[in-house]
């Protein structure tokens, strides 16, 4: 599922990946670059497995935008 969401963004790009966890479960962050309308962007996934289901929270924003936006994201 991850990895088909990665594949419709244009440029994918991690710049890294880091365990983490969301209320307490184990998680991941994967920051990343990549192109959207022939701009350059970028991005954070952060996802979970909690029993049989999946958690994907993400967040993308122009690269002069992202660091304004995320602390309301």
């Amino acid at each position: 599922m991850l990895n088909a969401f990665t594949q419709q963004l244009q440029s994918y790009n991690p710049i890294r990946s880091i365990s983490t966890t969301i209320a307490g479960n184990p998680a991941n962050k994967t920051e990343f670059t990549f192109m959207s309308n022939g701009q350059e962007a970028r991005g954070i996934l952060l996802f979970s497995i909690i029993g049989d289901k999946f958690y994907l929270l993400s967040y993308g924003a122009a690269k002069y935008s992202y660091p304004v936006l995320l602390p309301t994201a």
